[in-house]
């Protein structure tokens, strides 16, 4: 069932793709019927979809066209009101406090569902002129530098999520005789870090101070490779070496991509994990979902899946 303004198109449509990317932007519709079959929906109509009782999207048309053949409608889910930008200052609170508060000033369009709380406060900080969705990605960046913990903002059917990704684990093994129809596999060094340096600096005093994490087994491995961050101001030194640390683990791992050609999963979505099971490759892992792009039409469900882990050094 697709509905725009409580009338089901789902009898005329021909295709529909449903986008998601982890931290990138808001989750997409696209829909596609013949011309003329049905009236066009025009943008700020809102649109559900749903299959078998389960909601899938839900969010506002924001851009129609048609031509003599065919219609196309591209909605996006409550995400898209984030990228109205703003200037708002972040004391030292909580990322779930501060998301609350970005989304109670940008309209009754938000509606927060799942917020797990944050125990470490973040840094003040002045955003000026940002928009509030590069607000809250800088945020959980921070966040995750200063404790590894990697959160995922998105919608779920009308209900905007921060999660963290352990809780988001997928009771799904995709691979050897479970869904994938193909695979392209690839390793990559240009995200790995096995040195870092956190330093504070000033234009007047140079360089303050500096804290330095190494992981020894990955440079003889892959050869040095330096990662070189600046530290908020007032980090004392003890919180540069947590925060050096905590970016030596994220980053220290040679980064693994797999992207997946599968039949649909609509619990399949970015900012999911599952496990990944492929003989050939003896490869046996849980997987962090980056994007899925769901493909419905007279051919069945599809979906393709970009996934991404670290294999320790």
């Amino acid at each position: 069932m697709i509905l725009f303004d409580d009338r089901d198109y789902e009898p005329v449509i021909t295709q529909a793709q449903w986008n998601t990317s982890r931290n990138d932007g808001a989750g997409t519709l696209t829909v596609t019927f013949p011309a003329g079959s049905a009236p066009l929906p025009q943008p700020g109509q809102q649109v559900v979809f749903s299959r078998g009782g389960e909601g899938i999207f839900w969010g506002w048309v924001f851009r129609s066209q048609q031509d003599r053949k065919n219609a196309e409608v591209l909605c996006c889910d409550q995400l898209r009101y984030l990228k109205n930008s703003d200037t708002i200052y972040r004391p030292a609170e909580t990322l779930d406090r501060f998301l609350n508060r970005v989304c109670a000033a940008a309209g009754d369009r938000i509606r927060l569902g799942t917020v797990e709380q944050c125990q470490t406060p973040l840094s003040p900080y002045l955003f000026d002129n940002r928009t509030r969705l590069d607000m809250l990605y800088q945020s959980i960046r921070e966040i995750r530098q200063a404790t590894g913990l990697v959160y995922i903002l998105r919608d779920s059917f009308g209900a905007l999520e921060l999660r963290e990704v352990g809780s988001l684990l997928l009771p799904l093994t995709l691979g050897d005789g479970s869904l994938v129809t193909g695979y392209r596999y690839s390793g990559d060094l240009d995200a790995t870090a096995n040195q870092v340096r956190v330093l504070q600096s000033s234009a007047s005093a140079g360089i303050i101070q500096s804290a330095w994490a190494e992981d020894t087994a990955s440079v003889a491995r892959f050869g040095p490779l330096t990662l070189v961050e600046k530290a908020d101001r007032g980090m004392t030194l003890p919180q540069m070496q947590q925060q050096a640390m905590q970016l030596l683990q994220a980053r220290r791992g040679l980064r693994r991509t797999l992207r997946l050609e599968a039949i649909g999963e609509t619990q399949v979505r970015a900012g999911s994990s599952v496990r990944v099971v492929i003989g050939e490759l003896e490869l046996d892992t849980w997987a962090l979902v980056l994007s899925a792009s769901h493909t419905f039409n007279t051919q069945g469900h599809r979906m393709t899946l970009e996934l991404e882990w670290r294999e320790e050094p």
